[in-house]
Order: C-alpha cells, then sequence, then structure tokens
C-alpha cells in the first residue's frame, strides 16, 4: 500500500463518495404499521383499513380553528380543505362550547409515509387555509401523529449540519493542539467524514431503497428514524477519532524515535492493527 498510497488513496475515497451519495436522498420519518412484516395483526389491520377507507385513513390530519370571534369560519375552511386535491374527505367538525375550539379530521389521498402527504401537508399550511381564512382573522393549526413526526424529522435535518459542523471545528482544533499540525487533523476530519457519509448512504440503500433489505429482515422500504443519523453521527465519529488518537500517536512515537517518515508509518499501522482493524479473537 505504501508502494501504491496514491492509486490507493484516490481509490478509496472514490468508493467512499460512492458509498455516501445515496445520502443525499435520506429522508427522515417515522416508520408506521405499514412497515411491519404482513405476519404482524397491526400490519394486516393496517393494510384492511388501507383496502377499505383509503391510505390516508391511517394517518389523518387534525385541524384546529379558533372560531370564537369568526363563527363562519369553519365552513370555509371545510370547502377549502375538501376541494383541495390531496385530501379525500373531511370528518364533521367537533367543537367545544366554552373554549370556542373546533378541531376538524382530514384524511389524506395517500399514505402516512408517501411525500404526497407531506406536499399536503405543505399546500394546506401555505395556501389552503389562509387562502380560507384570508379576512376572518381567525387562524387554524395543522397536526396529527403523521405531522408530528414528520415535522421532528425535517427540524432534525435542519439542525444536523450545524450539529455536524460543530463537532467537526472542536475536532480539528483538537488534533491540531494534540499532533501540532494542520495537514493531520484535516486529514482526519475529512476522511473521517466521508466514511460516515458512506454509512448514510449504505443506510439509504437498504432501508428506503430496499437494496438486500431482505438480510436484515425488512419486508419494505421505511424511512429512516429521525434521530438515527445524528445518533450515528456522534457514535460513528467519536469511534474514528478516538483510533485515530491511537494509530497516529503510534506513527509519531516511531517518528519521533527514528526521524523516518515511511518506517514510521508502516510500524505504526502495523502495530495497532490488532486494535483497530481485527476483530477480537475467542
Amino acid at each position: 500500500m505504501t508502494r501504491f498510497a496514491w492509486a490507493y488513496g484516490v481509490g478509496v475515497v472514490v468508493l467512499l463518495l460512492a458509498l455516501a451519495a445515496p445520502a443525499l436522498a435520506l429522508r427522515a420519518g417515522i416508520p408506521d404499521d405499514g412497515a411491519l412484516p404482513t405476519s404482524r395483526t397491526e400490519r394486516q389491520a393496517y393494510d384492511l383499513v388501507s383496502h377499505g377507507f383509503g391510505p390516508g385513513r391511517n394517518g389523518p390530519l387534525v385541524i384546529a380553528i379558533d372560531t370564537a370571534s369568526v363563527p363562519d369560519a369553519v365552513p370555509r375552511l371545510v370547502d377549502g380543505l375538501r376541494r383541495d386535491p390531496g385530501i379525500s374527505s373531511v370528518a364533521a367538525p367537533s367543537a367545544s362550547s366554552p373554549s370556542g375550539i373546533v378541531t376538524l379530521v382530514a384524511f389524506p389521498t395517500s399514505g402516512p409515509q408517501d411525500a404526497a402527504t407531506r406536499d399536503t401537508v405543505e399546500r394546506l399550511r401555505s395556501e389552503v387555509i389562509p387562502a380560507a381564512l384570508s379576512g376572518t382573522g381567525a387562524q387554524a393549526f395543522v397536526g396529527g401523529q403523521m405531522v408530528n413526526f414528520a415535522d421532528v424529522g425535517i427540524r432534525v435535518n435542519e439542525r444536523l449540519p450545524w450539529f455536524v459542523g460543530a463537532v467537526l471545528a472542536m475536532s480539528f482544533v483538537l488534533l491540531m493542539l494534540v499532533f501540532r499540525s494542520i495537514l493531520v487533523p484535516l486529514k482526519a476530519v475529512v476522511l473521517n467524514l466521508l466514511s460516515i457519509g458512506a454509512s448514510y448512504g449504505v443506510m439509504v440503500m437498504v432501508f428506503q431503497w430496499g437494496w438486500g433489505g431482505s438480510i436484515v429482515g425488512l419486508t419494505s422500504t421505511v424511512p429512516i428514524v429521525s434521530f438515527i443519523p445524528m445518533f450515528m453521527f456522534a457514535i460513528l465519529f467519536g469511534l474514528s477519532m478516538d483510533y485515530e488518537v491511537f494509530l497516529l500517536s503510534r506513527v509519531r512515537e516511531e517518528y519521533t524515535a527514528t526521524g523516518e517518515n515511511h518506517a514510521s508509518v508502516v510500524r505504526g499501522i502495523s502495530s495497532t492493527a490488532r486494535v483497530i482493524t481485527r476483530p477480537p479473537s475467542s
């Protein structure tokens, strides 16, 4: 490997980039009963409801509106919801007399984990509800279990780059202080980030695209649970940087003793291989 270092380096980077590319399609959410094996009663009930009443029955949208000072807002909102192409039906309003709060249950035309359902929610919030309540002063809010899970997933995805950036910056500074180098921590951060990106890409290929899903017992594709990418990054980056310090410390010890760069790298890698790259023997 040291004889053809550039070839191996370029090859590994290309491979990691190829594996990491699917991570751009990562879709966070919470798997529902439709992702369970068909032998489970929850999945059977889910399929029966979808077949008998439409897929949207498994993920209803709950819309709350304050009508204390706008009694005619509810009919206008119901009419607007029923005319939206993403809504199949709207249940009768349920009102609370003392507070003037009315709740509506709307059933989308698509399933809870479908991208079309998320598009419907965004359209209701940005177009349908404002247009229906325009000039009334009333406000309506879209909720429900499916919406809550989707919103959490979006929020986590929005904050993940900040979390990743903070961890990378602190790791870079720490390694720079320990090894008194700019190139060494930069290489460590970039390659560890590539390896974690490859892990994300493989996760997308298996769980979202279904490649090899049967090996891990998947019967259908599922979204990635919203908090998994953040947990994975923390664990994988922590482990990789831990071993990075082990490896570079040994290389530095050899270089300090001999002053030979090539030999120090070979001895450092070979002496730490049992700890880093080999499974424990029984």
